[in-house]
């Protein structure tokens, strides 16, 4: 089985300490000489050679993965580290989604004998993803299209909000409108505020990520939670301003041992947000005594089984993980696997499954394989409202609201 840590037989400890070195740099977060930190609480995953009796190597996987169209980017060195990984669970969630085969079971980034089975499968085929062999998703130039002429809007007529992000003048990850880039060479995540206060907190927001070509769709909330006690919700909720800001993928919580996780993370320094001074709703009093700096605003995982923010965010952008939709624009009900807190995530002996992050995971994996020499996200979040000027992207959300 080839899974995060396996490596192949004569990878030296140079090139281990080399890469270690490297997943501390892409992902922030300071791993040991011998371990990798795994998803679930407190877990460490050590070094371990290949097995002789799996058919292929760390690097022959990584080569086929390459090939197929899920790892375009990553290097063939035969560690099986965070974006081989990543690229593993990523063909399993096609073969089980895609091509409907559920006999490769969940994605659980570990290649045992029926992952090896369709990896054989496709080698003798001649397989590969299908993004890497028909035309982009229309939806994909579509999108970013009117995407720059939001941008064009929002510049000539910017909200209060987004006039106060034009006036800070410190530094900060959130981009001024004249600034926002929608170029096809980043990865674009797009939050879409609901505008209701009345679906405030609850995780029914919109997020489209664009990225080579593809849109995959995920459900969210871009909303603080109610959680009594949270630092800094004496000072009122946060909320992150509407407009572009840099992310990268990284890990959070790295003074906690036991409760690191992953999440998309500000991109160094910090981004800008509003505070609700009097409850959860942002009013127009609230966005004239402007914007501050924040350094914890993450986008990260929601659970499976809650309806709303409130357990699960102070303030950042929340994946709900059992559904999205994927490149076809198709929905895929994770809720079979997907875990519903942290202590769920590993192996379940009772079902037989692998519990992960579900939807979350996608997302999460689809940044990690697909990012070149850097995993930076460029953020984009706006209303409901904002959107308006633009009847596409109101049908999309419509579209995407409808299969959710």
């Amino acid at each position: 089985m080839i899974a995060l840590g396996t490596v192949d037989r004569g990878v030296s400890d140079a090139a281990w300490k080399a890469y270690l070195d490297l997943a501390t740099k892409l992902t922030g977060h300071a791993v040991s000489e011998s371990k990798l930190r795994g998803e679930g609480e407190g877990v460490y995953v050590e070094k371990a050679p290949v097995s002789p009796a799996d058919p292929l190597s760390v690097k022959e996987v990584q080569g086929f993965l390459h090939d197929v169209g899920f790892l375009p980017f990553g290097q063939r060195d035969g560690i099986c580290g965070y974006r081989t990984t990543c690229a593993i669970r990523l063909f399993q969630e096609y073969v089980r989604t895609v091509e409907k085969d559920d006999a490769i079971g969940s994605p659980d980034g570990a290649l045992g004998t029926k992952g090896f089975e369709a990896v054989a499968r496709w080698q003798r085929e001649g397989k590969k993803a299908d993004w890497e062999t028909g035309p982009p998703d229309p939806r994909y130039e579509h999108g970013l299209g009117l995407l720059r002429k939001i941008r064009a809007d929002c510049e000539a007529n910017p909200s209060g909000m987004l006039r106060e992000v034009n006036k800070y003048s410190g530094k900060t990850d959130t981009v001024k409108v004249a600034h926002w880039d929608f170029d096809p060479k980043f990865i674009h995540l797009i939050g879409v505020r609901e505008s209701s206060a009345a679906t405030a907190q609850r995780l029914n927001d919109v997020f489209f990520l664009f990225i080579r070509g593809m849109v995959f769709t995920f459900f969210g909330s871009t909303d603080p939670g109610t959680v009594a006690g949270r630092a800094g919700q004496e000072r009122g909720a946060p909320f992150l301003a509407t407009g572009q800001h840099l992310y990268r993928f990284g890990w959070h919580k790295l003074t906690v041992a036991d409760r690191i996780y992953q999440a998309l993370k500000p991109k160094g320094n910090g981004v800008l947000v509003v505070r609700s001074k009097k409850d959860m709703h942002l009013s127009q009093d609230d966005i004239a005594k402007g914007v501050e700096l924040n350094h914890s605003i993450n986008i990260h995982w929601g659970g499976s089984g809650f309806k709303d923010s409130a357990a699960w965010s102070a303030g950042c952008q929340v994946i709900a993980g059992k559904t999205y939709l994927n490149h076809r624009n198709e929905r895929v009900d994770m809720g079979d696997f997907a875990a519903s807190g942290y202590g769920e995530i590993g192996f379940d002996t009772t079902t037989r499954t692998f519990r992960n992050k579900g939807a979350y995971t996608v997302l999460g994996d689809i940044v990690a394989a697909f990012s070149g020499e850097d995993n930076d996200v460029h953020y984009t979040l706006l209303t409901e409202e904002e959107l308006k000027v633009s009847p596409g992207v109101v049908a999309m959300i419509k579209a995407a609201k409808e299969l959710f």
